[in-house]
């Protein structure tokens, strides 16, 4: 069949020599370069070659979805393959597909939904995070399953792939997936993967096949302080960026040839000035901590790669990599947005369509232009050839960055250039509200004015002036007897307006407006949420649609000649 002689030729080109791809964290920022650098590899036919792919932290969220979406959506195919359609094209087909459910999945901020708005979304959790060990991790991981994983275990990852064997499913086999964590309790990486426990000393444990796939994400992306450890047989785990945040350490184990390395983290950059104080200096100093780990893995895999240099090669990307001065390179990120987009916020909440083309473009242009430098056997036999009559020599390039003669003048092109700066700059601030501000500023102020206005008119108006009569006859009813009894004489004696019940009305009107306030403060600021969030996504759409002449957003894009004009 034609999937079978597709996937034959991919073996025989590099035979025996094993492929890793290794995906960072760095939040929904990491998974979406991710995307770009998938994007790529699945054009040039060399993604069903990847033998292994070692995921920390937002590279396991990726990695776990596409992984197993690849194969569902592959199964659901199989009509098509029989009939003789060129795998590599079902394949970024399904690619689009598994990216534009992804970022749907993206825009309901679930961090928001998790952390901050939990009561509202996650009641009955909330409730049990107040007597057990429920916590909010646990409330996160929730998310991922309703949005990504829809209860999945670690059991129903692919079938690894066999080196060289071509079958009836082979198609559907794909590569080993290896989620990184850390033990808080050992300080060691801790790798998940669909295999099974096989050692004799480990026989009686329960099978870690059946462990839910979005605790494992959760553990691998569970940032120590903002989440809780997570607890797997009796390990405390959290992300596993904590030691190696490249996935290197994991592929190195398996014994990989040629390693793709999609780096999405943050990287320490130089400062003239800090703020002296603890928390600046702790912080500073982790951010430190993390950049000696990163430059001695680099370090490490140079002196891998050296070890056997006829036989090993990588491709290293990372968001401040600039193809500028590389000759030969017709598409990448233009050099003024890369500070920009290294800056942004790795959260899990929203982002949006120009950030997203943007970080997926980056990682498009920057492993194509690394793989054609360091890898260049890699993608030998793959341009250029398929019956589909796809190129993959030729490269995408979204609107955003398209560039047309005479479409636009100087000062045009200039002042899109500067408001493409300005939302990728914004695209730093983690709070989604203040990023609102930031970016909108005058609708983003009257939108949360007018959401503020009414349910305070009305709260003044109506609830407020019976407040005395609510705090004196419900209140002191109910809690004048226990105060009255815990209340101590020397604390009565230093505000004296606190001791007796002549003085109760007084008091519990002060207490009641308190707690009021705090409760219809914290319904307004998630009113203030469901509409922004709302409103946002549309002004961003309309802000994309101006920056691109009236297109919408996607996410594979049409081949372009290296003017830039579109040949699809």
């Amino acid at each position: 069949m034609a999937e079978h002689k597709d996937l034959e030729k991919h073996n025989n080109t590099e035979s025996g020599l094993r492929i890793g791809l290794g995906l960072s964290g760095g939040g929904f920022r990491a998974s979406i370069f991710h995307l770009g650098v998938i994007l790529r590899l699945e054009e040039l036919g060399i993604m069903p070659r990847v033998n292994v792919i070692s995921s920390v932290s937002g590279g396991s969220i990726i990695a776990a979805y596409y992984v197993i979406e690849m194969e569902r959506r592959l199964r659901a195919k199989r009509d098509e393959l029989k009939a003789g359609r060129p795998l590599m094209d079902v394949r970024v087909e399904i690619f689009k597909e598994i990216a534009a459910d992804f970022f749907r999945a993206t825009d309901h901020n679930l961090r928001s939904r998790a952390l901050v708005f939990s009561p509202f979304y996650h009641p009955l959790s909330t409730l049990k995070m107040l007597r057990t060990r429920y916590n909010r991790s646990d409330v996160m991981q929730a998310e991922y399953d309703r949005w990504f994983y829809r209860k999945n275990t670690l059991d129903q990852l692919p079938s690894v792939a066999s080196a060289g064997k071509v079958g009836v499913n082979s198609h559907l086999a794909g590569p080993k997936l290896l989620l990184n964590t850390a033990s808080l309790l050992t300080g060691k990486r801790v790798s998940f993967s669909r295999e099974p426990i096989s050692g004799a000393k480990e026989l009686s444990r329960v099978d870690k096949n059946v462990l839910p796939l979005s605790r494992i994400v959760g553990a691998s992306a569970g940032v120590p302080v903002l989440f809780p450890p997570t607890y797997v047989s009796g390990d405390m785990l959290v992300d596993g960026g904590v030691t190696d945040n490249q996935g290197l350490e994991a592929l190195w184990e398996e014994n990989c040839d040629i390693l793709l390395i999609s780096d999405a983290s943050g990287q320490m950059e130089q400062v003239h000035r800090m703020s002296s104080r603890g928390i600046g200096v702790l912080s500073r100093t982790n951010s430190i901590f993390q950049f000696q780990i990163r430059e001695k893995l680099i370090d490490q895999l140079i002196l891998w790669r050296d070890k056997y240099v006829n036989r090993r090669s990588f491709a290293f990307v990372h968001l401040h990599l600039n193809l500028k001065d590389r000759s030969g390179v017709e598409y990448r990120v233009p050099s003024e947005y890369i500070a920009g987009l290294a800056r942004i916020r790795t959260d899990l909440d929203q982002f949006s369509f120009v950030e997203r083309e943007a970080l997926m473009y980056h990682g498009y242009t920057l492993i194509d232009g690394q793989l054609r430098k360091y890898c260049q056997n890699l993608i030998k036999g793959t341009e250029g050839t398929e019956s589909s009559g796809r190129e993959p020599d030729r490269l995408g390039v979204p609107p955003l960055f398209e560039r047309r003669a005479g479409d636009q003048n100087a000062d045009e092109m200039l002042e899109k250039r500067e408001e493409i700066k300005k939302i990728l700059n914004a695209g730093s601030q983690s709070s989604f509200i203040l990023r609102a501000i930031r970016r909108y500023r005058l609708k983003a102020v009257s939108v949360i004015a007018l959401t503020w206005a009414i349910p305070l008119l009305l709260f003044f108006t109506l609830v407020y002036r019976h407040i005395d009569r609510f705090a004196e006859k419900v209140i002191q009813k109910m809690l004048g007897p226990w105060f009255d009894c815990l209340m101590p004489g020397w604390l009565g004696w230093i505000l004296p307006h606190l001791k007796g019940y002549a003085a109760w009305p007084v008091t519990l009107k002060g207490l009641t407006v308190i707690i009021t306030f705090l409760l219809l403060g914290y319904l307004l600021i998630f009113l203030t949420y469901l509409i922004m969030r709302r409103s946002v996504r549309l002004w961003n759409l309309a802000t994309y649609r101006s920056l691109t002449g009236g297109s919408d957003p996607g996410v594979v894009w049409a081949k372009r000649d290296k003017a830039g004009q579109g040949r699809d």
